[in-house]
């Protein structure tokens, strides 16, 4: 028999089942359905969260258990934030040592050393090629390499705009230090693209200038080896990006392999035979690709989506291989999705939601094995979320985002195939001129000036001391938060004037369900039964209050042995834009066991009494009983508990 702590610095969590979920690191996250912010209640007693960190610190949760970290920046960053580059860009480099985020000053990227808690900064990457030549998030489709011998190479593209506009590069950053980071960019290839008369969108004889996945940060320009890359040329303008060319590269032999018009994998070879440009009326812009980590499969994201019933050539997401031959129909869907592997080691595509105009599709996850596409029909299964993640009516949860069925999925974790890091958007507050889906409203009643007001709703049913309510609309609206309140009047600071009919609506009732601003990771089998319970560990909130910027989505993503997550998030703050949103960091850890504390008691922050544990006892992958201890004293090898039932 083998004793495992199981439920570090957690006050005795439940343990989930009778077997050791797998993966290791996963053990000691929920797994439960409970809805931890508010319980259900309206209007929500439990709204507030932890006030912003700074740069460097940490916040431990005590009902998630986990450690989160926001991180600091390099002096370089003027901007003094970072995010995650997107959710399906691997942020972590082949051994996990190092780790890149994105600085929004240019959108640049910041390199980090990724063995240290949390991640070090060492500096902002730059080339000897000059402005905009460099690797970043938005227009340069930079990755890491795959390979353990490419671990320290950065593949992209050069910017729109520069003369290396379609030169294919990559940055050696084993040179970037604290005091230099201005690297050597090396051209791998150069390609050329020139627009015919047929696709009509730009004149024939046009050159193209750029070459990319679509439109950036798309997480997937070469497989997993490698060697086999996959894009368009295009030609980027102030109007958008053009497609031109499919292309397909073999870096080993430095060959295109296959270079052919866009419109040539549409039905009839014709422009008009794609629905998204017969019947989306698109003329640019058209999609995005995926070059799957199995060499053999390239997605493309067409960008027009629809219903299963509704589904057409050249619309949603469909899979082609090296030579941009259509294999099949992956999904209706044009949004949030990744490739990847399942738990099986079947190359798969996963996105949020499905598509079927039912009930469930808002709490889905749809997985389709890319070794059974079919070109007339859909073969995705679903696996379903908990009932009260849903806005339904059935469930009890209360979906506040403004965007439903828009949270995001990453399949980055290639070293542990079969896992998702799913990233939820249920925020309180508007995106980007969206109406969110709020609880039931009222009006101010009283007409106030900028101060501290005593107003008279038309309704209190959504008041109280320390809720938080969006006052007005548009340009006139703010965020305020009540400090007084009786049964019919209620007492906030203003800082705009509002009319006495203004609106009112609760930002903090009812943000409540399963998965409310949380990072999650999800088991991706495709054999799984079509609605079927999807096996889920929650690892956090992101304390994301408001999507009012594109940028303040959390984007999670995990590292390549699903041990480490990072996200950006607006943490319980409501930014005026995003230059208020930050990069967090978590480590997920398996648990240790008692042999390991008299090595090192480091790990379990020895030395901090009443700090409690599980300890439970394992035969067998069984688990056979837990003891809940008490940490009470410690030396620099041992640990010393006390038991108690």
């Amino acid at each position: 028999m083998k004793y495992i702590i199981v439920a570090a610095f957690v006050l005795f969590a439940p343990i989930a089942g009778a077997q050791q979920p797998t993966p290791p690191q996963f053990t000691n996250l929920l797994t439960d359905q409970n809805d931890y912010v508010c319980g259900g209640l309206q209007p929500c007693g439990t709204w507030p969260m932890p006030q912003l960190l700074g740069p460097g610190g940490s916040y431990a949760d005590p009902t998630w258990g986990t450690t989160t970290y926001r991180l600091a920046v390099t002096p370089a960053n003027t901007s003094a934030q970072v995010i995650p580059t997107y959710s399906r860009v691997q942020s972590w480099n082949a051994d996990n040592t190092l780790m890149f985020m994105t600085d929004l000053t240019g959108d640049a990227l910041d390199l980090y050393d990724a063995t240290t808690t949390p991640p070090t900064p060492i500096n902002r990457i730059t080339t000897d090629l000059g402005t905009n030549i460099y690797p970043d998030s938005i227009d340069s489709d930079a990755l890491w390499g795959n390979t353990t011998d490419d671990k320290n190479l950065i593949f992209f593209q050069g910017g729109s705009g520069t003369p290396y506009g379609l030169s294919l590069m990559y940055v050696d950053v084993s040179a970037c230090t604290p005091s230099n980071c201005r690297l050597h960019a090396n051209i791998v290839h150069t390609f050329s693209c020139t627009a015919d008369i047929s696709a009509g969108d730009i004149p024939a004889g046009t050159f193209g200038n750029k070459i990319e996945t679509g439109s950036g940060g798309q997480g997937g320009m070469f497989d997993q080896t490698d060697r086999y890359f996959s894009f368009t040329c295009d030609k980027v303008d102030g109007t958008g990006r053009h497609e031109i060319d499919f292309i397909r590269y073999d870096r080993q032999a430095d060959t295109v392999t296959a270079q052919e018009k866009w419109y040539k994998v549409c039905p009839g070879q014709t422009p008009t035979g794609c629905a998204v440009w017969s019947q989306s009326g698109l003329r640019h812009n058209l999609i995005r690709m995926n070059q799957h980590p199995d060499s053999r499969f390239i997605t493309v994201v067409w960008q027009c989506g629809a219903r299963d019933a509704k589904w057409t050539r050249g619309c949603g997401t469909e899979l082609f291989d090296p030579s941009y031959n259509f294999l099949g129909v992956i999904s209706a869907y044009d949004g949030h999705q990744d490739v990847g592997y399942d738990v099986n080691g079947v190359p798969v595509w996963v996105g949020v939601g499905s598509f079927r105009n039912d009930i469930p599709d808002e709490r889905a996850i749809s997985i389709t094995d890319l070794t059974k596409v079919s070109q007339t029909k859909q073969t995705y299964r679903r696996i379903l979320l908990p009932c009260n993640y849903s806005r339904q009516t059935t469930c009890k949860g209360t979906y506040l985002g403004a965007k439903a069925g828009a949270s995001h999925i990453s399949m980055t974790a290639w070293d542990l195939p079969g896992y998702g890091l799913f990233s939820t958007m249920i925020m309180a507050g508007p995106q980007i001129g969206l109406a969110p889906n709020y609880p039931a409203g009222t009006t101010l009643g009283t007409a106030v000036d900028p101060g501290t007001v005593t107003v008279t709703p038309a309704s209190m049913s959504q008041i109280g001391v320390g809720e938080v309510s969006m006052v007005d609309t548009g340009t006139s609206a703010e965020a305020v938060t009540w400090t007084e309140v009786t049964s019919t009047a209620a007492t906030a600071i203003f800082t705009k004037a509002h009319a006495a009919n203004a609106a009112v609506r609760c930002l903090s009732c009812g943000d409540t369900g399963w998965g409310s601003m949380e990072n999650v990771a999800i088991k991706i089998d495709s054999n799984a039964a079509d609605g079927s319970t999807a096996q889920f560990w929650r690892i956090g909130r992101t304390m994301g209050i408001r999507d009012n910027t594109y940028d303040a989505e959390p984007h999670s993503t995990a590292n390549r042995d699903f041990t480490q997550i990072i996200w950006g998030s607006t943490w319980n703050t409501d930014p005026a834009s995003y230059t208020s949103v930050n990069g967090y960091w978590t480590r997920l850890s398996p648990p240790i066991t008692l042999s390991d504390i008299s090595v090192t008691n480091g790990a379990m922050h020895i030395g901090m009494t009443q700090q409690f544990s599980a300890l439970c006892t394992y035969s067998d992958a069984t688990l056979q009983s837990c003891t809940r201890v008490i940490w009470t004293s410690s030396n620099p090898a041992v640990a010393t508990v006390n038991g108690s039932g």
